[in-house]
């Protein structure tokens, strides 16, 4: 409905709380109104960045879909470039150094982030969907999980496709993942954001997971819920908490390059900087995925400078205090805070 009403950038539900706020002060005259802070140490909003681990293995593979899909828009000098990053990349990892190099990023700013990982068994059938690309117990898959771990990133479940037909995949799946990491993970984000009404997220609670941060438009920015905020899940026949918080993302840098054919990197940035605003605006969260493929060798040039530009306008160009948290910490303190947006687990 935020789609059709051409509203999906602007989180009207948050906005509409904050008038109706500003109603009730203004109502109460000279009687004394207590506002909760919206959040820990005086922060008037939130940011976390989130990173989808994708790809590990093959990469020369994701290279050529890449230069095929820049050939088919016509971006010839972005074909070239790629050309020359990818050949100077033969016999190195481009993927862990481009990991290695948002770790770098993000620590020059203070910023923690969350990193979701796939943890299941790739076959041909998952290779050949995009679903399931590297095994977890691979030597690069390991590398990546210590510098994570060693980072103090947060480490989430990245939900292969068949868990959303298999809900008690999730449990396997997440036991797997801490196994490798040596360390409880807290939260999922569906790959492809692929998900059943109900049955998903019952299977997350079941695998005792504390957020969910599938929520957000694929094919497009913006808040799909109209909310810029964390949200209980809602069982409305209970007229009850699931357990599960939902933490949904509104910006993810691959939609307009891949939906809406725009290529540059600033442009991703100033969208994501555009809806930072909208966060700020209503005290709220925003939350962003940045894939950390989106390196030159695996064809995005002029990407890891674009990522670098995000950090800077949304981490240091604040006019309002901020907190930048992983999403574990978010949830819970923002629950704390009493949150009043539920979102039914049905959707």
């Amino acid at each position: 409905e935020v789609v059709q009403a051409g509203l999906a950038a602007d989180p009207v539900v948050s906005r509409a709380a904050t008038r109706l706020r500003a109603a009730v002060i203004a109502s109460a005259g000279r009687r004394p109104v207590a506002l909760a802070t919206p959040w820990p140490k005086g922060k008037r909003w939130a940011a976390a960045f989130t990173h989808d681990l994708d790809i590990v293995a093959y990469w020369p593979v994701f290279t050529l879909l890449r230069v095929a899909e820049l050939a088919r828009k016509g971006e010839v000098r972005r074909l070239g470039r790629t050309a020359l990053a990818a050949m100077s990349a033969i016999g190195r990892d481009p993927v862990a150094r481009a990991v290695r190099r948002v770790l770098d990023d993000e620590r020059a700013h203070g910023i923690v982030s969350t990193w979701f990982v796939l943890c299941g068994t790739p076959t041909l059938a998952t290779m050949r969907a995009g679903d399931l690309t590297y095994r977890p117990e691979s030597r690069a898959t390991q590398a990546i999980l210590h510098a994570l771990t060693e980072r103090g990133s947060e480490v989430g479940l990245h939900g292969s496709f068949a868990t959303a037909d298999r809900p008690q995949l999730f449990q396997e799946q997440r036991g797997r993942l801490e196994r490798l990491i040596g360390q409880p993970v807290p939260g999922v984000r569906q790959h492809f954001l692929r998900m059943r009404a109900g049955a998903t997220r019952q299977g997350m609670t079941a695998a005792g997971f504390r957020y969910d941060s599938t929520c957000g438009f694929f094919d497009r920015n913006g808040f799909r819920a109209g909310v810029a905020d964390v949200m209980p899940l809602w069982d409305a026949s209970t007229e009850r908490s699931i357990g599960l918080d939902e933490a949904p993302f509104c910006w993810m840098d691959r939609t307009l390059s891949k939906y809406a054919g725009v290529e540059d990197p600033a442009a991703w940035v100033a969208d994501g900087a555009a809806l930072a605003e909208a966060c700020r605006q209503v005290e709220g969260l925003w939350v962003g995925v940045w894939h950390p493929n989106l390196s030159p060798p695996l064809g995005y040039p002029g990407a890891p400078e674009g990522f670098r530009a995000l950090l800077s306008r949304i981490a240091c160009g604040a006019s309002h205090p901020m907190g930048v948290w992983r999403l574990t910490p978010a949830c819970p303190r923002r629950r704390r805070s009493r949150s009043p947006w539920k979102i039914p687990a049905t959707e």
